[in-house]
């Protein structure tokens, strides 16, 4: 019965841009108990384009080497942007998704993390008009040697989605 009136309901569709808006995108990883910053597992990474693409906003991902050093010096997210804008041109959003994992406890065998996100879209080179959501992820992964970079692969799709919803709300606001 459930899944019956699952099927039933109305899919959100997703907003496209009227016209295409370039879009830079920044996936970060960082760490609560260091200052490293990097570059977000590939899996978030495809599935980040993949909605932005979906979208009309053909993506452009900016490499951890563009930011990293910045990024380490400067852990606020206007800050980032004001960067990300700054070291791109001729792109009219920036895409800013931080993450970070963190280890939570160990249940029935198997390995819980919560993933903390803070998305934010902005016009490039202005931080006024940014939207940004911030939310977490519980995953869980199997083994003890998976860290942080297997738990933010873990919720790629989840972040994805997410992200997905804030640029649909961006974009209808235009």
């Amino acid at each position: 019965m459930l899944w019956l009136v699952l099927g039933c309901l109305a899919r959100q569709d997703v907003v496209k841009a009227t016209t295409p808006l370039p879009t830079v995108v920044a996936p970060v990883m960082g760490y609560l108990d260091r200052r490293t910053v990097e570059a977000a597992p590939d899996g978030l990474i495809e599935a980040l384009v993949g909605e932005l693409e979906l979208r009309g906003l053909p993506p452009t991902v900016v490499g951890a080497d563009r930011w990293a050093e910045s990024f380490e010096a400067k852990r606020n997210t206007t800050h980032r942007l004001e960067m990300l804008g700054d070291a791109v041109g001729g792109s009219n959003l920036v895409l800013l998704v931080e993450t970070h994992a963190t280890y939570f406890s160990q249940m029935n065998g198997r390995y819980r993390w919560t993933v903390e996100v803070v998305a934010t879209v902005a016009p490039a080179n202005a931080t006024d008009g940014a939207l940004s959501s911030s939310f977490a992820v519980p995953v869980f992964l199997d083994f003890y040697h998976q860290r942080e970079t297997e738990a933010v692969g873990a919720a790629a799709a989840v972040v994805a989605r997410n992200v997905g919803a804030l640029l649909d709300e961006y974009l209808g606001g235009l």
